[in-house]
């Protein structure tokens, strides 16, 4: 998966550096949502699917999606950012009676507006952005920084690096590496559809590795890099049907019939209506009741029954019959 890892030496230091300095734990608290736990064994499965946020990771904001709409978290993100990289020297623009960490906050949310807007009026349902692009567009527009700066120091990427980090933890739940390693012991093809940008699989991999205690361990040796799928590669998010038909794409060339793919996440609209309408069998991940999301208001949502709902990461071993690894190394 060198795709999502291909960046400067410089930078990928910068990236550790900030890992070093925040240092989330490896492993998440959580508390069990509300509801009630399905047992159900599913047979038959050659393929377990994964989504990150809420799934395999907790975190207190999520993805891009919910973290815009957490403004207090977001504004004390955006000012941390302004002083990690010095930009009040740099400003250009007329603040208008704002404070700065206010103006670019109204102006990062209103350029992924847009961005989500143009791609709508392209046909592109539930669109995504590339947010160090936005980053890039900010940092040009206020700061002053042209395109060698942006280009051979990617500073875009090493603003939206840290403003993640600084807008929230993000760690894995209690069981999810040796349930990761259970499912590829077993054999089984191990993928991830994920709305997601280019911070989360660098934050997944150090997860894993600190979890793992494997400095050097790579997603590839857990996960099949052809069934890994993440919006801000793709242009469009979940629930858009086409990040299943890619999967689903890539599976069948394996020889993997949809109904034997399950599909793992934490929101029934996102995660259990796309898979459960694109044929795959769905467990439902409730084991952090600030995370997992019901939508019960939703009309998508109102006929959808997942296979199987679990509060714990290893209670999906024994929904698809898959021995617990002994040797998580």
């Amino acid at each position: 998966m060198k795709r999502f890892f291909d960046f400067l030496p410089a930078t990928l230091d910068y990236f550790h550096q900030v890992d070093e300095r925040f240092n989330n734990p490896p492993q998440a608290d959580s508390m069990p949502g509300n509801v009630p736990e399905k047992h159900a064994r599913i047979e038959g499965i050659k393929a377990v699917v994964w989504d990150i946020y809420g799934t395999m990771c907790g975190s207190q904001v999520g993805d891009l999606e919910d973290s815009v709409n957490s403004a207090a978290k977001a504004l004390g993100a955006t000012k941390a950012t302004l002083s990690e990289f010095r930009l009040h020297d740099d400003f250009t623009g007329q603040l208008a009676g704002k404070l700065l960490e206010e103006l670019l906050l109204e102006t990062y949310s209103q350029r992924i507006i847009e961005s989500h807007q143009h791609s709508k009026d392209q046909g592109i349902e539930f669109p995504e952005v590339y947010i160090n692009r936005i980053w890039d567009d900010l940092l040009r527009k206020y700061f002053g920084k042209n395109d060698a700066d942006l280009t051979s120091k990617q500073i875009g990427y090493q603003v939206g690096y840290f403003y993640d980090h600084a807008l929230q933890a993000m760690s894995l739940y209690p069981g999810i590496a040796e349930c990761l390693i259970s499912v590829k012991q077993a054999k089984l093809e191990q993928g991830i559809i994920s709305n997601a940008q280019f911070y989360t699989p660098l934050r997944l991999r150090r997860l894993l590795r600190l979890s793992l205690t494997n400095p050097n361990m790579e997603l590839d040796e857990l996960f099949d890099d052809s069934v890994v799928f993440f919006s801000f590669e793709m242009g469009f998010s979940k629930p858009n049907p086409l990040t299943f038909d890619k999967c689903l794409h890539a599976l069948k060339s394996k020889n993997i019939k949809t109904h034997e793919v399950v599909f793992i996440g934490n929101d029934m609209r996102n995660d259990m209506m796309a898979a459960s309408r694109a044929g795959c069998k769905t467990i439902l991940f409730a084991g952090d009741i600030s995370q997992v999301k019901m939508r019960q208001e939703h009309p998508d949502c109102s006929n959808i029954k997942p296979d199987a709902i679990v509060h714990s990461a290893l209670t999906i071993l024994k929904c698809l019959g898959i021995p617990h690894a002994t040797n998580t190394q």
